[in-house]
């Protein structure tokens, strides 16, 4: 769908062309390729892989008159739904995890932003709630878990078949409990995510007693590295 934008912005010698046929697209150029470049900001890549990371393709001939101003619009809502995901996390790592599962979901909801939006905010513990923790795996295999059709029923299949997963089971995985146990937890984590997580083990039984048991696998291992 945003293979024109693509090849327009990872091309400059086009946009004064392009402009100049186009002066009214102005304003909406703009706005995408700002988008772009906070993008990059987020995760510290070129302008060329962020716009293949959204699925924009950067190598495809395209005709630039098709490149309507609804396309730009739709474009730049698809960058800034992401952008305010990415705008969530703190370290560079979980911003470049969540812009390529953004990208997947909306890709396998067939382009439709509205069904991603709702979809990150539905089911008992969301996929937002998941990213909210750092636990960007489990946000995407979650989100897709919720989605309609062939790309939701296989992810509900392997999730079905997993005889590991009940409602008793953590929303955070034991190496990143472990990661709070750190003194250098704030860098590990960062620090927004550190407090997110320490405010959720408040409130879920569930992740609270997965730190006890991180916590005594710790202390087990640092005692053992004494010893030896």
């Amino acid at each position: 769908m945003f293979s024109q934008v693509g090849v327009l912005l990872s091309r400059p010698k086009l946009w004064g062309q392009w402009l100049a046929k186009h002066p009214d697209r102005a304003e909406l150029f703009k706005d995408v390729f700002s988008c772009v470049i906070r993008l990059e900001s987020h995760t510290g890549w070129s302008v060329d892989d962020v716009l293949q990371r959204l699925g924009c393709d950067t190598k495809t001939e395209e005709e630039l008159e098709d490149l309507t101003p609804q396309r730009l619009s739709s474009c730049i809502d698809y960058m800034q739904w992401i952008e305010r995901l990415l705008d969530r996390l703190d370290l560079g790592l979980d911003k470049r995890l969540a812009l390529n599962g953004a990208a997947r979901l909306f890709a396998a909801a067939d382009e439709d932003l509205r069904l991603v939006e709702e979809t990150m905010e539905a089911g008992s513990f969301s996929p937002t709630e998941y990213l909210r923790l750092g636990e960007s795996a489990q946000a995407w295999k979650t989100a897709f878990q919720l989605l309609a059709g062939p790309a939701g029923d296989r992810a509900r299949r392997i999730h079905g078949e997993n005889p590991f997963i009940d409602e008793s089971t953590p929303h955070m995985t034991p190496m990143r409990l472990e990661m709070l146990s750190c003194a250098n937890a704030t860098e590990l984590l960062g620090e927004r995510i550190e407090a997110q997580m320490r405010e959720h083990l408040e409130m879920c039984p569930a992740c609270a007693a997965a730190q006890r048991r991180a916590n005594s696998l710790l202390a087990e291992n640092r005692f053992a590295s004494v010893l030896g």
